[in-house]
């Protein structure tokens, strides 16, 4: 990919959102992704990062709107599309993972009927190819006796299989543009790596962008391209992974590296 001829993917440009008319909670933030690009969007919690991607895919809370900037999705500005340009969008295009995926699970449906029926609302394919999507995204993720994941409902499920799972669902779609919201928050450190190079392969295999959004630094840093550090709705800083890591120790992304355990294991090499 040559990054000076690419045309983004996603373009923010000067973004403002508030709530009911209230100051800004992002406040004239800009950047852009390039196809096939792994973007970090760090900082602390409360910084804006959870409010700037529901904006990019219109799923602002309510009370929240968009006061002033423009998105681009592939060149589109989002600001044209209808409800069906939305629901196709979102459908076809872009996958979300939330904070807890594992939470939209339908706790009195078995997984494979869930899983099943998401990929045939967006594919015209039989249910038992679907079904073999289903158990090789699964099998992706390391969930062991993946037939009987499938057979299960969600209640029979620890929280972390149930989050897999949901992330799973999420990619199974090959999406250009993958949107991550703490997708380990609920993983043990283990699981956590897997999902991130699972995110990393999709780029490499399937060409997918990738928004990952983390108050851990280094998590974002192991496999980001570049990273955007926010600080109470702004753009504190930004650059390649590289450039951030380096930052001096007193400054803000200084502070996040410093707050982030064995944070130096993971530079080093």
């Amino acid at each position: 990919m040559n990054s000076a001829e690419a045309t983004p993917l996603v373009d923010v440009q000067s973004l403002c959102i508030n709530y009911a008319g209230g100051a800004n909670v992002v406040e004239d933030v800009s950047f852009t992704l390039l196809p096939g690009q792994i973007v970090g969007i760090v900082g602390e919690s409360g910084s804006g990062k959870t409010t700037l991607i529901r904006a990019i895919i219109n799923l602002l809370g309510s009370g929240a709107s968009i006061e002033a900037g423009h998105i681009w999705f592939d060149g589109v500005d989002t600001a044209t599309l209808t409800s069906e340009g939305w629901r196709q969008l979102r459908g076809n295009h872009i996958a979300m993972i939330f904070q807890n995926p594992g939470a939209s699970l339908s706790p009195m449906l078995t997984i494979e009927r869930q899983f099943v029926e998401a990929i045939r609302n967006h594919r015209d394919i039989t249910k038992a190819a679907a079904r073999a999507i289903a158990l090789a995204e699964i099998s992706k993720l390391g969930l062991d006796e993946p037939e009987r994941v499938l057979a299960s409902r969600p209640w029979q499920l620890s929280g972390g299989m149930k989050q897999r799972v949901a992330i799973a669902m999420s990619l199974a779609m090959k999406p250009q543009l993958i949107i991550a919201d703490e997708p380990t928050s609920a993983l043990d450190v283990t699981t956590q790596e897997l999902v991130m190079k699972e995110l990393e392969l999709r780029r490499r295999i399937d060409g997918s962008s990738v928004i990952l959004v983390s108050h851990n630094i280094s998590a974002c840093a192991s496999v980001a391209d570049k990273l955007l550090v926010m600080q109470a709705g702004k753009v504190n800083d930004s650059g390649s992974v590289a450039d951030i890591l380096g930052r001096a120790e007193d400054s803000y992304a200084g502070q996040l590296l410093r707050s982030v355990p064995h944070l130096k294991v993971m530079t080093d090499g």
